[in-house]
């Protein structure tokens, strides 16, 4: 299906929508947050919408969250589905390797903040 979300925007989407209840925030809070309404937090949530970079570390710094935390629970099987044969993947198979890169971008953005 071509119109169907891709696995990583479904998980983001997911992942903000579980820290947004937690935090018991409403969708039109935290649209107005980042400066959006609550339909746009609705279509991230649901993976319709891709969360840009900047939107996605805005999400990030109102629920105290590295920007990591958002991809947390992708694995291999996650990788395989989101990326078709035409895709050029850039991605880290080293299970060490990945964890490495992703403390050193934790500690870059903690360093940022």
């Amino acid at each position: 299906m071509l119109n169907a979300p891709h696995a990583v925007d479904v998980h983001v989407g997911q992942k903000i929508r579980a820290k947004r209840r937690q935090l018991k925030m409403s969708q039109s809070a935290l649209g107005k947050e980042i400066g959006l309404t609550f339909q746009q937090v609705q279509k991230y949530e649901k993976g319709t919408n891709r969360v840009s970079a900047s939107v996605l570390y805005k999400i990030a710094m109102i629920f105290d969250e590295s920007f990591t935390y958002f991809f947390e629970g992708l694995d291999a099987q996650d990788d395989a589905e989101m990326t078709s044969a035409n895709e050029i993947s850039l991605r880290i198979k080293d299970t060490k390797i990945r964890k490495a890169f992703l403390n050193l971008a934790e500690s870059i953005e903690k360093q940022n903040r």
